[in-house]
């Protein structure tokens, strides 16, 4: 559950609920900006906010706490080992006292609601705005960097880092810290990491004492934030976003500015993209792939099969970057491109990519061709390696031809997703010619160790760019 602070501009206040945990002889304290706790294992069924894996004594929803009027209340929901208050079972919602134990599998529990109440109206504030650079902070004139907007104590700061990673934390003699939270006891030394890939930035959470909040929510691993996001840590909540200087972001916004903006669209920028196994996929034309059109289409679709998380981002614009001083695949590049202009039409082309991508990519277990077709509102598959159909992340999928991106992607841990897929890592690459979309050639490792590089991405983008040109001569032949 979700507490959305950001769009409210009234005077609200809101109390956290505090939890310690004890389990295994680790002792840690979790703050939460939450009205209703599910306590059990991550499962994909339910959201789970205090994960207590691996203890399998623990069902994957086993407990939930609720806060009501600023009273706490417990109640088990149907678990196997059962929840104990001071030593005894619970068959109903218990209501918690200030002394009050909670025993789940081997984690022992207390909560309690935070005597001090909390401004929930982060940046909407009297205060003056600090800005440690303000030319570079100006509307439309941001210098290159990751920004940061910072509430502490009611006070609104703005800061602006030229470089790819930030620690948050308090000054510590070992380490670089460029977010100083001190004296706030609450933020550990080195708390939270956040860097960017291309203009995405991501969170995670550093083992800290206390945990990190985004949008009210645990952060669990890593994540992607969103501008309007809001992290808290310990009593400061912060805002981050990355901007590639005035010139970049011309050059950006004349690529694509025919696109829908990313907050309306429904295929967004994810932390993590559920894979789908469907006989076939449906193709979301460009025109139609607002969240207003698709929540409903989204939302009924049965359980993911697995889930996968980028690892790298290339728009398709910049497909050169990083293969110029290649000596492994250059060479072969005039050949493929010789190759490519000999095949006839698309089911040739489809053929020669899942066979032969595996000779310069030796990584590659598993190879397969798509097509979009509007017509019929489907993605069609015209070819693939092995025998066996793949499966696909439609939703990545879309995400790459409205982006106009190629993806590396990586399947997540098992702590994340008990459901498994059989490849561990692959590239998505949309085939767009002249704005049309026209497919999507994907690779993958089923490797235990098989990943992609940035290089990888390169390399097959560049492909991807030279199969879009054939695609469009052969379709301008069967015109003729």
């Amino acid at each position: 559950m979700k507490v959305d602070v950001w769009p409210y501009h009234s005077s609200k206040y809101m109390r956290m609920l505090e939890v310690n945990i004890d389990q295994s002889g680790e002792v840690r304290g979790v703050l939460l900006d939450l009205e209703e706790v599910v306590i059990g294992r991550k499962n994909d069924s339910r959201e789970v906010h205090l994960d207590l894996a691996p203890d399998e004594s623990v069902s994957r929803v086993h407990a939930r706490v609720l806060v009501e009027r600023g009273v706490i209340f417990i109640e088990d929901l149907g678990s196997t080992g059962g929840t104990f208050i001071d030593g005894v079972k619970i068959d109903t919602k218990i209501k918690l006292e200030t002394e009050s134990k909670i025993k789940i599998g081997s984690a022992s529990l207390d909560f309690r609601v935070s005597s001090s109440v909390q401004n929930i109206d982060e940046f909407q504030t009297d205060s003056p705005t600090v800005n440690n650079n303000p030319e570079e902070l100006l509307p439309g004139h941001e210098g290159k960097g990751i920004h940061v907007k910072l509430n502490r104590d009611g006070k609104v700061s703005q800061s602006s880092f030229d470089l790819d990673e930030l620690f948050i934390g308090r000054n510590h003699p070992e380490h670089e810290i460029h977010i100083d939270l001190n004296p706030d006891l609450k933020a550990s030394r080195t708390h939270a990491r956040v860097w960017r890939t291309r203009s995405i930035c991501w969170i995670e959470d550093l083992s800290s004492t206390h945990g990190t909040l985004v949008n009210g929510e645990v952060l669990n691993g890593a994540r992607v934030i969103k501008p309007d996001d809001v992290v808290r840590i310990g009593m400061s909540k912060m805002q981050f976003h990355y901007a590639g200087g005035s010139n970049e972001a011309g050059e950006q916004s004349a690529v694509t500015s025919s696109r829908m903006p990313d907050d309306e669209c429904a295929f967004e920028a994810l932390d993590t993209y559920p894979v789908y196994k469907e006989m076939n996929y449906r193709y979301h034309l460009p025109n139609c792939r607002k969240k207003s059109d698709l929540d409903s289409i989204l939302k009924s679709r049965k359980s993911p099969v697995g889930r996968i998380r980028v690892t790298y981002e290339l728009k398709l614009n910049e497909c050169f970057k990083g293969i110029e001083d290649s000596s492994d695949f250059l060479p072969i590049l005039p050949e493929i491109i010789n190759q490519l202009s000999e095949v006839p039409d698309k089911h040739c082309l489809s053929e020669w990519f899942v066979t032969k991508v595996s000779d310069w990519m030796p990584e590659v277990n598993r190879a397969s061709f798509f097509m979009a077709d509007r017509s019929s509102g489907r993605i069609n598959l015209l070819a693939h390696k092995p025998a066996l159909k793949p499966i696909v992340s439609d939703m990545l999928a879309h995400r790459a031809w409205e982006a106009r991106s190629a993806y590396a992607w990586e399947q997540v841990d098992k702590e994340e997703s008990v459901k498994r897929i059989a490849a561990n890592a692959g590239i998505y690459v949309p085939l767009i010619l002249m704005e049309e979309e026209l497919g999507l050639i994907c690779v993958e490792s089923t490797g235990e160790d098989g990943c992609f590089s940035a290089k990888d991405l390169s390399w097959l983008a560049l492909v991807g760019k030279a199969m879009s040109i054939s695609l469009g001569r052969s379709s301008s032949k069967v015109l003729d």
